[in-house]
């Protein structure tokens, strides 16, 4: 099997990394829902656009600041978001619901990410085994000192 991509669920996502002036949903706490669980500004929700078919799409809220990014959190708010996020992940593993959970951050408009807001996903594949076909190549990258 192979993941599929749903593009139609995808189809109304907001969407502010191309579409400038659009509300971010992130930024809306009060009308977030499915929420899962919550610590400080850190939200763990379902996701609300299920584009990977045979899943379970979840989303992780990082800060309530809008333009903030791991690099600029403080060393303090930085290991808390890490903690809890990490928590999550743990969380769907320790369920044993899925073939396995995989946890990213897609950020940028050539990431495929579609929301600037700082946040990460947490899925869970049903039938997939998202390690398989990770190598230690996929952890290279280019010397930068």
């Amino acid at each position: 099997m192979a993941l599929v991509f749903d593009v139609q669920q995808a189809s109304g996502k907001p969407d502010d990394n191309r579409r400038l002036g659009t509300a971010c949903p992130f930024c809306d706490t009060e009308g977030l829902a499915n929420i899962i669980q919550r610590d400080g500004d850190c939200i763990w929700l379902e996701n609300k656009f299920k584009t990977l078919r045979a899943t379970r799409q979840t989303v992780l809220i990082e800060s309530a600041n809008h333009d903030a990014d791991l690099v600029t959190y403080e060393p303090d708010e930085l290991h808390h978001v890490m903690r809890f996020a990490l928590g999550c992940w743990q969380q769907m593993i320790d369920s044993q619901q899925y073939r396995s959970v995989l946890m990213y951050k897609n950020k940028g408009p050539l990431s495929g990410g579609s929301l600037v807001h700082p946040h990460m996903q947490i899925v869970g594949l049903e039938q997939e085994d998202g390690y398989a076909a990770l190598t230690s190549a996929n952890f290279e990258g280019i010397d930068v000192w």
